[in-house]
């Protein structure tokens, strides 16, 4: 009997190649990484964390989103009432909250409806987006254009373009930023920026140190002395008093100041 199993063309191999260097390349970016860094401050904010329970409790979801006893995540939730017509709902929610910290709903709803589901943070990766910068082909735009409401939103959130020539190379991409940045970019994208928006200001943090200090601000209301029982338990580093007080400290101001 033939062997049915089909395998992997070498060209397959290559696109799958291809593809994963793109991926690892464009998450390497310093505009990629701000933009995740700004959603996790803003996403443990007490505003959001709020807005969230609110929502829940408005669907009917349970306090702290379902669970999922297999690993698979179902969008939306079978467990949801009226499903589809609460997840339209649901998403002109997020869309309002995402327009609060000045984020293109169309790149960020996805990782807000799974936690508001979930209660899971997960970075859903997507090619060109969630990220300061994204390539766009203006003449392919305008053969296949997107939606009004897309158009308007794309322009809301990147108002200013750079038009590259098919010619041109990376040393003249990156010589003409440096040389007209001050003098041109600059006053350009500050005509569009509004004041108390943290984007690009919220320092990328250490993945195991956010955790950590999350951990810590959860259990805040503990004694000193059993919250660094528990972090030496969880974490395997030994915190003093003081720096358990500075961090729990530290994150109630974040939580209260991370707004538009």
């Amino acid at each position: 009997m033939k062997n049915l199993v089909q395998k992997d063309s070498p060209e397959d191999d290559e696109r799958l190649e291809r593809y994963k260097q793109v991926v690892e390349q464009e998450e390497s970016t310093q505009a990629r990484k701000k933009l995740w860094s700004y959603f996790l401050e803003i996403s443990s904010s007490d505003w959001f964390e709020n807005k969230v329970l609110e929502i829940r409790e408005k669907y009917g979801i349970p306090k702290k989103g379902y669970t999922s006893l297999d690993g698979t995540y179902i969008t939306p939730p079978e467990q949801l009432s009226d499903r589809f017509n609460a997840d339209r709902k649901i998403q002109e929610e997020i869309e309002a909250i995402c327009d609060k910290y000045s984020l293109h709903h169309l790149d960020w709803y996805s990782e807000i409806q799974h936690y508001i589901f979930y209660n899971e943070l997960t970075n859903i990766y997507e090619l060109n987006a969630k990220s300061l910068l994204y390539l766009a082909d203006l003449a392919e735009e305008k053969d296949d254009p997107f939606s009004e409401s897309t158009q308007a939103s794309d322009n809301k959130h990147f108002p200013i373009a750079i038009r590259i020539s098919p010619y041109a190379t990376e040393r003249d991409i990156l010589d003409f930023v440096k040389k007209t940045y001050k003098t041109s970019i600059l006053p350009a994208l500050e005509s569009y920026r509004k004041s108390g928006v943290k984007i690009g200001k919220v320092k990328i943090k250490d993945d195991k140190i956010m955790e950590r200090n999350k951990f810590i601000y959860a259990n805040k209301d503990l004694p000193r002395k059993e919250i660094m029982r528990l972090v030496n338990k969880k974490f395997g580093v030994l915190l003093d008093y003081g720096h358990i007080g500075k961090i729990i400290s530290i994150e109630n101001k974040r939580r209260k100041d991370v707004s538009t």
